[in-house]
This record gives C-alpha cells, sequence and structure tokens, in this order.
C-alpha cells in the first residue's frame, strides 16, 4: 500500500496563506485607520463615505469663502471710516466757507484748493483694491479701476458742461455663496456708494462744484447740503456692512456644526475601531504562529518511521 503525507502538508500551507493574507489585511488597515480598503468590501459604506467627503469639501469651501467676504468687507469697512473722516472735514470746511464772518476771496480760494485736495484722497479711496489687486468698489468689474477723472474737453461748447468724473465698475453687487442655499454681496458698487458721475450727482461732482463756487466767491448753502446727503449713503452703506458680517458669523457658525456631524458621521462609516483592530490582530497572529508549528510537526512526519 502507498502511503504518502502530501495531502495534510498542502492543507497547512493553505491554512498558513490564508491566514498570512488575513494578518497583511488587517496590518494595512490599522496603518490606514479606514474600516474598508476597497470599496467592493462594502460598497454602501463606500458610497456613504463618498457623499460625506463630498460634503465636507464643499462646506469647507463655504467657510473659505466667508473669510474672503470678512476681509473684503473688512478693507470696505476701513476705508468708509476713512471716506467719512475725510467728509465731516468737507463739512466743516464748507460751513466756514458759506459763512460771511471773516471771509475773504483769498481764504475762500484756500477752503477751496483744500476741498481739491479732500476731493483727490476720496477718490483714491474709491479705487482701493484688496490683497488680489481686486478694486473693492467695482462690482462684478473687480479687475476694472472704477473712477477716473475725466480731462476737460476744450472743444466742449460755451455754456454746456462735461463729465467731470468717469465711473467703468459695474452696478451689480458680487454675490458670493456662502451655504448650500446662501449667498451674500462680498461689497458695494461705487455707484451705491459715491453716486453716478454720469449723472452728475457723485460726491466727487458735488465736491468740485462746491469748490469753484468757493473760487467764485459764491459758495451756497444748497451745494453744502448735498455734500450731508452724501454722508447719508455713506453711513448707510456702512450699517449694512455691519449686518452682512454679523450674517457672515452666524453662518460660519452653522458650517461648522454641519462640518464636525459631518466628518463623526463618516467617521462611524468609515474609520476603523483601532482597539478591535489590534485585537483582531493579535488573534490573527497567535493563530499564523500556531498554524506554522503544526506545519513544521507535519513536515517531519513519515509512517516509514514506524515501520
Amino acid at each position: 500500500m502507498r502511503i504518502s503525507t502530501a495531502y495534510p502538508q498542502q492543507f497547512n500551507i493553505n491554512s498558513m496563506a490564508n491566514q498570512q493574507a488575513q494578518l497583511i489585511n488587517t496590518q494595512a488597515k490599522i496603518s490606514s485607520g479606514q474600516k474598508y480598503l476597497t470599496p467592493s468590501e462594502n460598497p454602501a459604506a463606500a458610497a456613504y463615505s463618498l457623499g460625506f467627503n463630498e460634503a465636507i469639501a464643499q462646506t469647507t469651501q463655504y467657510q473659505e469663502n466667508i473669510a474672503a467676504i470678512n476681509q473684503r468687507l473688512g478693507l470696505e469697512e476701513t476705508a468708509l471710516s476713512n471716506m467719512t473722516d475725510t467728509i465731516q472735514r468737507l463739512q466743516e470746511l464748507g460751513l466756514q466757507g458759506v459763512s460771511d464772518s471773516g471771509n475773504s476771496t483769498i481764504s475762500r480760494s484756500a477752503i477751496a484748493a483744500e476741498f481739491d485736495q479732500l476731493n483727490d484722497h476720496l477718490l483714491s479711496l474709491a479705487n482701493t483694491r484688496n490683497a488680489n489687486g481686486e478694486y473693492i468698489f467695482a462690482g462684478t468689474k473687480s479687475t476694472t479701476m472704477p473712477f477716473s477723472k475725466v480731462p476737460v474737453d476744450p472743444n466742449t461748447p460755451e455754456g454746456q458742461s462735461s463729465p467731470a468724473f468717469a465711473y467703468a465698475g459695474s452696478a451689480t453687487q458680487r454675490v458670493v455663496q456662502i451655504g448650500v442655499s446662501r449667498t451674500i454681496a462680498d461689497g458695494d458698487t461705487g455707484l451705491a456708494v459715491f453716486g453716478s458721475p454720469q449723472e452728475g450727482t457723485s460726491i466727487f461732482d458735488v465736491i468740485k462744484t462746491f469748490s469753484d463756487e468757493l473760487k467764485a466767491d459764491n459758495p451756497t448753502l444748497e451745494t453744502l447740503q448735498k455734500i450731508d446727503d452724501a454722508m447719508i449713503r455713506v453711513s448707510t452703506i456702512h450699517s449694512h456692512i455691519g449686518a452682512r458680517q454679523n450674517a457672515l458669523d452666524r453662518q460660519k457658525a452653522t458650517n461648522d456644526d454641519f462640518i464636525l456631524n459631518t466628518k463623526t458621521a463618516l467617521s462611524s462609516v468609515a474609520d476603523l475601531d483601532m482597539a478591535d483592530a489590534i485585537t483582531k490582530l493579535n488573534s490573527q497572529q497567535t493563530s499564523l504562529q500556531a498554524a506554522q508549528q503544526s506545519y513544521a510537526k507535519v513536515q517531519g512526519m513519515s509512517l516509514f518511521k514506524y515501520l
């Protein structure tokens, strides 16, 4: 009778190979921290994980948008504060200019000169740019300088006036997504803040008109009142910024909560329970060692030793 030890040897080899593969798989999971290494292990969990990761990435982008808008609004708020100080100075000078007490043509000319300087300062503020080089008062045309002086046209017929300033920005506010169903304007247009140069009603036109009146020694309260109206417009825009910043803070908190909750859900689906995995790894190592020892014994067995 023919006697063979091939079968028990092959059985032990297959058992060790299977346990070795399981051990390697567990080690890989511990190394990655993931419950599943391939989608085929749990297609449903893979689909959930993909959805959760996409939601987290999208909401993280919303948070970055909020940070950018806050920076832009902060810059606008600084510019508007500077404008407020400048217009207040114009109001003080304007009251001095219209007063008949102690004013002469020379003193009014001096006031007019300061008016012109302050007007240039306001024009520079109107062309404020952020760190990316975007003009914050240009609306959706953020790469275009919004305000500029228009050179005097020598061919303008006598008695007619041509625009002294021009606006090249957009009349539309730029709107940015900060939530799944929430958008917010990241600034204000130059037309909303300063008025329309094309219509001759901008703050720059008003200041120039009053300066010209001062130089002609005939300043009017009517023109000075328009400077007061400009102050009201700037103050109103300023208050709107605060409201938007509060809205951004609330949306940021909502987004933070969503990201935290989604990461928790993702963790429950995809993250490995490290304690259980280590326990499983130890058990697999013990089983493999036992299989290896068993194989060593079987390999040395032969019925010929007993004949």
